[in-house]
């Protein structure tokens, strides 16, 4: 909820960090322009790729972070990550699903930098990381 994200061409996002009273910013390393339209050439293949996957139906509760909402299906999983490609997260929406739900929480991401989001917010979870 305190955290805001904006991509585009350097020069662009510098010029709407410089227009708003942010506070501080500063530039992720990202390797990809993930969660944003750029990302659309590569989404029929991603699909494709998914689709190869033996995705079973989920046993424990899965939420999307595009959605926030939750994927009962491998069919939902699949479709779910294709179009995460070019989809932004909505990042406090699925923290309140969360909130809501309790539990653990398992952060499939590749560094477990969600968790430490999480508890920059006050959120007590307990979060389990599974790095790829």
């Amino acid at each position: 909820p305190h955290d805001h994200i904006v991509s585009g061409h350097r020069a662009a996002v510098e010029r709407v960090v410089s227009s708003v009273d942010v506070g501080r910013a500063r530039f992720l390393p990202v390797v990809a322009p993930y969660h944003t339209t750029w990302m659309q050439p590569v989404v029929d293949g991603y699909r494709e790729a998914l689709a190869a996957l033996a995705v079973r139906d989920p046993e424990l509760p899965v939420l999307s972070g595009t959605t926030a909402g939750p994927l009962g299906s491998a069919d939902a999983i699949r479709a779910t990550l294709a179009e995460a490609l070019v989809r932004p997260v909505r990042w406090s929406s699925t923290l309140g699903q969360v909130t809501e739900r309790s539990g653990t929480v398992v952060d499939c991401g590749p560094s477990g930098g969600l968790a430490r989001v999480v508890r920059k917010n006050g959120l007590r979870l307990q979060w389990e990381v599974m790095g790829w």
